[in-house]
């Protein structure tokens, strides 16, 4: 029984859901670049989480094709202009910003500002 559970629990939480992780940080600076995918690209004062290994933890992606990409925005400008801390759910994914070699990691759900 506990076999067929565990077979289960794997079919509905595929080891890949779990694969990333939460980020947070200061942001320094907001971009909006519409090179190859349209993104919007976060700075931070201090290196994020890369779970992904991507070429640089200076900031995070988030794609405009991102339901929440207009949430996202907003709470990276409030911290931007507040110092509070932008916070998101980064997965096992890199993205270019503007033609740059550099990969980021990128920002995939549950933006939100924390103390």
């Amino acid at each position: 029984m506990k076999n067929l559970l565990v077979i289960f629990s794997l079919l509905i939480f595929p080891i890949s859901s779990i694969a990333g992780t939460f980020t947070n940080g200061v942001p320094v600076a907001v971009r909006k670049s519409d090179w190859s995918k349209n993104l919007i690209f976060i700075r931070m004062a201090e290196p994020v989480s890369n779970p992904a290994n991507c070429g640089s933890d200076a900031g995070l992606v988030v794609y405009d094709s991102n339901p929440s990409a207009q949430a996202a925005l907003s709470f990276a400008l409030t911290a931007l202009t507040t110092g509070m801390k932008f916070q998101c759910y980064i997965e096992d994914e890199c993205s270019k910003i503007t033609g740059n070699a550099m990969t980021y990691p990128v920002c995939s759900m549950y933006p939100e500002i924390v103390k």
